[in-house]
């Protein structure tokens, strides 16, 4: 998924950054969690403005991450967010982490949360 509004930042850009934050693990983990999370902000932010996709991030930052885009939406008065989450490609052993962490907090959290195929039928 692309920005609609001529973003600036490739695909390739986020991948790179993204592969930079995660290998340089001797840094403090609190500043390289919330570089990732800078990192995911930049990439959402040309996306559409309810659309929020969490590749790279980590389940721990699940919360943090909808929380803070669930906040930004209610500001606007908007009802709808689509959480892109991918299949799990990039985790280990091709397990999704991120589905299966986001479906828990929005349970438990008392959101209301469907899957695009429940969506479509």
């Amino acid at each position: 998924m692309r920005a609609r509004n001529g973003g600036e930042m490739t695909q390739e850009e986020f991948q790179a950054d993204l592969v930079f934050y995660r290998e340089h693990r001797a840094i403090d983990y609190k500043i390289r969690d919330k570089a990732i999370i800078d990192l995911n902000k930049k990439w959402n932010d040309e996306l559409d403005k309810n659309v929020l996709d969490l590749h790279g991030i980590y389940p721990n930052q699940v919360g943090q991450v909808i929380e803070e885009k669930v906040a930004d939406m209610k500001k606007r008065n908007w009802k709808n967010l689509y959480v892109v989450t991918g299949v799990g490609n990039n985790s280990l052993y091709g397990i999704a982490k991120l589905k299966p962490a986001v479906e828990r907090y929005l349970k438990k959290n008392g959101y209301r949360c469907a899957t695009t195929a429940e969506l479509l039928f």
